[in-house]
Parts: C-alpha cells; structure tokens; sequence
C-alpha cells in the first residue's frame, strides 16, 4: 500500500460555519465566505477561509475525499463522551475531526476495513466555558498531605 496515493482527505466544518462545505457541495472551484459564523468551535468558525479554503477545497478533491458537515450538537455530544470513553479532553475545534467520523462512514466516505488517521487538536482545558453546566462541583482541600489522606479515607 502506497500511503499518500492511496490516502483521500475528508474535510469537516460545522453547520454553523461551512464555507468550504457549500463550496464543495455545490461544484465550486471558488470559496465564497459565509456571512457570518455561529459554530461553539470557534478555530474551525471561518468566514472567510481565503486562500486556505481553495487549497483545502482543491486537495479534498485531488484526493477523491469529501466534506463532511457536523452540528454543534454533533460536536457537544463528541466534547462529553470523549473523555467518559476514552478519557481525552478535547476542546470543540479539536473533537470536531472525531465527531465528523460517523457521518463520514453513513456517507460512504469512510469503508468498512480502512484506516482512518484522526487528528484532535485542540485541548479542553482551552474552552472551558462549555463544560460549566455539566460540571459537578469541586471539593477544595487544604494542599497538604494530611487533608489528602483525610479526604480519601487514608486515615
């Protein structure tokens, strides 16, 4: 297996923020930016992807890839259950890649028997703002090895 010729790239972007998406999905060879964006994650949430977005749409297409779009829903139940399952801690922008990958299979682009390389690049602990009504409160503790051992029972 030769990896590059036989690799194909699979964009993602939200709903919320699709320029390169729409693009695909509608033939396109330009990028035309969106008016504005409205996706939780925010590093993904350009407008305007300018000359990226046309390198990204021309390399999606080299390679016989697809775009896949995901909601912020998508992406919110991918931010939780990512560090229950697998305990990684992502941020919005960096679950979106693992978030898109069901779609990416129910759309084809993703084969039974294929590897599938994901990358997560965004941790959590940048955007903790979303998790605030999930979180259970913290209990504090004196930072001393005595109310450690106090708290978990030790002694």
């Amino acid at each position: 297996m030769q990896v590059w010729r036989d690799t194909r790239l699979i964009g993602v972007q939200s709903e919320g923020c699709n320029p390169v998406a729409k693009a695909y999905r509608n033939n396109q060879v330009e990028v035309e930016p969106v008016e504005k964006s409205t996706t939780i994650a925010g590093g993904i949430g350009l407008s305007d992807p300018g000359i990226d977005g046309k390198v990204t749409l021309r390399k999606i297409r080299e390679t016989q890839g697809q775009m896949v779009e995901i909601t912020d829903e998508d992406i919110l139940n991918m931010l939780y259950s990512l560090p229950a399952k697998e305990g990684i801690f992502g941020g919005p922008t960096g679950v979106a890649s693992i978030a898109a990958l069901k779609k990416a299979k129910e759309m084809g682009a993703i084969k039974d028997g294929e590897y599938v390389v994901s990358i997560l690049t965004e941790s959590g602990f940048k955007d903790l703002g979303l998790f605030g009504k999930r979180l259970k409160k913290v209990d504090t503790i004196e930072p001393t090895l005595e109310y450690l051992d106090k708290y978990l029972n030790l002694k």
